[in-house]
Order: C-alpha cells, then sequence, then structure tokens
C-alpha cells in the first residue's frame, strides 16, 4: 500500500515539475464541467479480491488563469473478498459496497490542445455497506460503516471530452480499493 502510494505521488510530483517553465493555456478553458463515467476496482488488503465495478459523477470547477482545478464526485463502486475465514470457516466472503463523497484538488498539465494531463488528491466521506457470506448460512451478516476517504489519482483527458484516470481510494485496511475508470466529460476544455 504505501509502495502505490509512494508510485502515485511521485507520479504527480512528476507531472507538475514536467510542467513548469513551459507555456500552457489556461486563459481560454471553461469554468465548469460536469464528468459522468465508470471504471473497473479491485480491493487491496487482505482476501483474493475480485474486479468489479463502479459509476460516478463529478462536478468540477477550473479556477480562473491557474492549472487548478476542484471538484466534487460521489461514486457508488462494489467488489468481493473471497477465500477468507470467517469463525473456523473457509471459503467465506464479503461484498463490499462503498458509497463515497470525495473532493477533489487536481493540477492540470495543459500543454497540448487535444490531450490534458492531470494529477491530484481528495479527500471526503466514506459510506461502506458490507454483506458477509460463510458457508452454510445464506447471508451470515450485514453491517454499514462510515470512515474518512483519501483518494490519490493520475489520469489524462483526451479531445477536452473524454477522461481516463487511475485512483486509488484509501478507506480502511479491508474496505480501500483501486479504480481505473473512464468518464465524458459535458462542458470544460477550450472555449
Amino acid at each position: 500500500m504505501i509502495r502505490l502510494f509512494s508510485v502515485v505521488v511521485f507520479c504527480v510530483v512528476s507531472l507538475v515539475a514536467n510542467g513548469q517553465g513551459q507555456k500552457q493555456d489556461y486563459a481560454d478553458v471553461r469554468a465548469f464541467e460536469l464528468e459522468v463515467g465508470a471504471g473497473i476496482n479491485k480491493g487491496i488488503g487482505s482476501g483474493i479480491a475480485a474486479i468489479n465495478g463502479g459509476l460516478f459523477l463529478e462536478l468540477r470547477h477550473n479556477i480562473p488563469d491557474t492549472p487548478f482545478d476542484v471538484g466534487i464526485q460521489g461514486s457508488l463502486n462494489q467488489f468481493d473478498r473471497d477465500n477468507l475465514v470467517i469463525e473456523g470457516r473457509s471459503g467465506s466472503s464479503v461484498h463490499i459496497m462503498p458509497r463515497l463523497a470525495v473532493v477533489y484538488g487536481d493540477y492540470n498539465l495543459r500543454k497540448w490542445r487535444r490531450v490534458s494531463l492531470f494529477g491530484g488528491v481528495g479527500l471526503g466521506y466514506a459510506n461502506i455497506f458490507t454483506q458477509t457470506h460463510v458457508p452454510g448460512y445464506l447471508v451470515y451478516n450485514s453491517s454499514h460503516e462510515k470512515f474518512l476517504a483519501f483518494s490519490p489519482r493520475i489520469g489524462a483527458e483526451f479531445f477536452n471530452r473524454a477522461r481516463l484516470t487511475l485512483d486509488c481510494k484509501i478507506v480502511s485496511k479491508n474496505y480501500s480499493f483501486l479504480w481505473a475508470s473512464l468518464g465524458f466529460v459535458f462542458g470544460g476544455g477550450y472555449r
């Protein structure tokens, strides 16, 4: 987990350092944009995590004449952890359904007209629903927990419309996950 976080931080710092001293055009960027998308995720932590999916909606404000934007993202995700041992029974699994609201701050590297790179971090709220399945029971246990969420991310925007993003939602040891998403942007881009 720490290695992954270190790699993400290194990538974000590299993006920022690479953009210094080069002509970038921020004056002609629209103020607001809405992104709708879906992605695949994989839990990180204990147990074997299957690849699953999620949906999101994000509203962003591009701060005028700067490379920065701020936004709020709401997402609905799900993933499973298999082959856990619960109460001495192996083969148990947990179905995890995180619902997150995260406020992001991003740095945008707009060196080209058709491709923009970005990196940033987010802080927010995670509402986690879980269902534990143990062999011999239909649903052994259901729970609902709330956590603080931290989310570093990097990505690229193509043609001011399609965004490819890789982020890590760090919630708690058992509920954190990696997420690769593809979103479509309404508004935003150059005027």
